[in-house]
């Protein structure tokens, strides 16, 4: 890894289904170390029930658009490799088998949000070609979530 943070920010709307609201990408033959990841609602309805929210591996795109990372210090010289989706619609990504990394259960609505942070030695790896999604499993509600992964390449 060269060293080179970045930041791949989000903002997604949830049906009443389970949907994924960002995937990031490791560039091929580099793995991508996930420092930080924070959910935080911005919803408006005080009903809202908590949302399951789920970190795992992914295995294909699904039907989304692109997200730019962007570099946490701009003066860094190399190139950004990470890709990222967001804005998922009528095709979601397949996920690697089920298997969950971290999950929580976030409140819609405006308040503090969930922020995990990874110390060195304890984050999370994303092998390099492969994927690695946010998921919300919403209670039958519509839901808007702002968030961030941060991340090294």
């Amino acid at each position: 890894m060269a060293g080179l943070r970045i930041i791949v920010p989000f903002t997604a709307t949830t049906g009443t289904v389970t949907q994924t609201l960002v995937q990031i990408v490791a560039p091929t033959n580099q793995r991508l170390s996930i420092l930080r990841i924070f959910i935080g609602g911005v919803s408006g309805n005080a009903a809202d029930l908590p949302v399951l929210m789920e970190v795992l591996p992914q295995t294909s795109a699904g039907t989304s658009s692109a997200v730019t990372p962007v570099k946490v210090n701009d003066s860094d010289d190399e190139t950004v490799q990470t890709t990222a989706r967001q804005g998922f619609s009528s095709t979601e990504p397949t996920d690697a088998g089920g298997a969950i990394v971290k999950h929580t259960f976030p409140v819609p609505t405006t308040g503090p949000g969930r922020d995990f942070v990874f110390p060195p030695g304890r984050e999370l790896f994303v092998k390099g070609g492969t994927r690695m999604g946010i998921r919300a499993n919403t209670p039958g509600q519509v839901s808007v979530f702002k968030g961030f992964i941060e991340l090294e390449e």
